[in-house]
């Protein structure tokens, strides 16, 4: 209690050496400067090939707002897998677009 946790990779496994300390990140932003929230993506090999495991962590986004938010994904490998662009597209994409509207006063239907 009260010590860092240490991560290592696994002798044998895949993703070891430097390589296995990469995460992917994912940022969206429009033309206008305006950013979506972050989502960094951790690869664990201990994972199924199509298991998602999606993390909201206040406080790890892009502003100084109290509501600010980014997302820690685990999948597999930094690839990510279907279920993850799935949640990305219904999920982060649409709301940054819906988002965005609201901001420029335009309809959200068009």
């Amino acid at each position: 209690k009260g010590k860092a946790l240490k991560v290592l990779p696994s002798a044998g496994k895949k993703n070891n050496g430097i390589t296995a300390f990469f995460i992917k990140h994912y940022m969206l932003m429009s033309a206008g400067g305006c950013c979506a929230d972050p989502i960094f993506v951790i690869a664990d090999d201990n994972m199924e090939k199509e298991q998602c495991d999606v993390h909201v962590v206040p406080g790890l986004g892009n502003s100084i707002d109290i509501a600010n938010k980014a997302y820690v994904v685990f999948t597999k490998t930094r690839c990510a897998n279907a279920k993850f662009y799935e949640w990305f597209n219904s999920t982060v994409l649409v709301s940054f677009v819906s988002d965005l509207r609201r901001l420029r006063n335009l309809p959200d239907d068009s």
